[in-house]
């Protein structure tokens, strides 16, 4: 099971800034916002969220010099990804047009069509997650959903080894 942004939406790692590209109906994805987010990557240089451009055959040229510009500065982002070969390769796995154009790049180099699969990067297991589970009866605190086991009222646990019990 994926995790989604309202169960962690403080989690960059792995999540990538996709510019340009194509929208759904082919036509270019490049716009004014494209070029702004290009300033602010190379002002900022901030490693975390991780910034690519796609680029496909209908890029405009000086969207291209602007991402190579910031590329030459040696800061090693934005990377680039040709939109192509990301369609091409989605289609070959049985998604539609549509919904191959809108994807792009996730994680290091991997591509899908966002918002329509889950991406399991890594196997990370996450251990404070499960204690604050735990406290909570089993309760996610912030979606209120029953994700883990009933683990019992933690305020009534008198020693570490009875919330110790509740945890494993």
């Amino acid at each position: 099971v994926g995790v989604t942004a309202e169960e962690s939406n403080t989690y960059t790692d792995f999540c990538l800034i996709n510019l340009g590209g194509l929208k759904e109906d082919g036509t270019n994805g490049v716009n004014e916002l494209s070029f702004l987010i290009l300033d602010v990557i190379e002002e900022m240089r901030i490693l975390q969220p991780s910034s690519m451009v796609q680029i496909s055959k209908i890029t405009p040229d000086d969207f291209l010099k602007r991402a190579l510009k910031i590329i030459k500065t040696g800061f090693g982002q934005p990377s680039i990804f040709n939109t192509d070969m990301i369609i091409q390769e989605m289609l070959r796995v049985g998604k539609s047009i549509e919904d191959a154009r809108n994807g792009g790049t996730s994680g290091c180099v991997e591509t899908g069509a966002f918002g329509k699969e889950n991406y399991n990067l890594t196997g990370y297991f996450n251990l404070v997650k499960i204690l604050e589970v735990t406290l909570h009866n089993g309760l996610d605190p912030k979606t209120k959903k029953q994700i883990g086991l009933r683990t019992g009222d933690s305020t009534k646990f008198k020693t570490y080894d009875e919330l110790f019990e509740a945890f494993s």
